[in-house]
């Protein structure tokens, strides 16, 4: 079943309903915990779900899998990967009921949902409520929202915050990204003195 179910997924004429009719087969046999244990294919199932618009359904694929958070971000990844970004956040909305917890992978997944739909504002508030599992994507898709704000000093502020915090450890995390998006601010905000210190 985990085999069959995979290779349907991949095929080029995946069609979402068949495969809703192909996991309730699955549903009823022996081979279901298999599958349940299996995150990328629980999050290919729910994502089919999405699709056609059976929410509710999507959300008991989600809990039934064993791998919660990790089948919800799954899902999440896929979403925004084709700028479906409404269902990221309906399923951010879903956590509660669904019973998990976010992670930082969650946050960055919910927050990029809400910088590409244009609400900064949102994905700040994400932030500061939940700042103590950021990690440093998190931490981009903050600076990225005060950019799309026009809050560049609060960006460029966030942004040499972390990296002094990164270059206090052994195996720092700065990205290209964070410093992309640092330089993005210094440019927007017409400060080209500092600039070359931090290039």
């Amino acid at each position: 079943a985990v085999h069959a179910l995979k290779a349907f997924m991949k095929s080029q004429r995946r069609n979402d309903a068949e495969l809703m009719k192909f996991w309730k087969e699955i549903e009823g046999s022996d081979e279901r915990r298999l599958v349940e244990a299996n995150s990328d294919i629980m999050a290919g199932v729910a994502w089919s779900a999405l699709k056609i618009g059976q929410y509710d359904e999507a959300e008991r694929i989600l809990k039934s899998s064993e791998n919660g958070i990790e089948t919800v971000n799954s899902v999440m990844a896929q979403s925004n990967s084709l700028f479906t970004f409404e269902s990221t956040i309906r399923l951010a909305g879903s956590l509660e009921t669904l019973g998990f917890m976010p992670n930082s992978k969650t946050l960055h997944l919910v927050m990029k949902a809400f910088n590409q739909m244009g609400k900064a504002e949102e994905a700040l508030q994400l932030f500061e409520i939940n700042d103590e599992i950021a990690d440093i994507r998190v931490v981009e898709e903050a600076i990225e929202a005060h950019i799309g704000l026009k809050q560049y000093n609060e960006a460029i502020e966030l942004c040499l915050d972390r990296i002094k915090e990164e270059e206090k450890k052994e195996e720092n995390q700065i990205t290209n990204l964070l410093i992309q998006r640092l330089l993005k601010a210094f440019i927007l905000l017409g400060d080209f003195e500092r600039f070359p210190e931090v290039t």
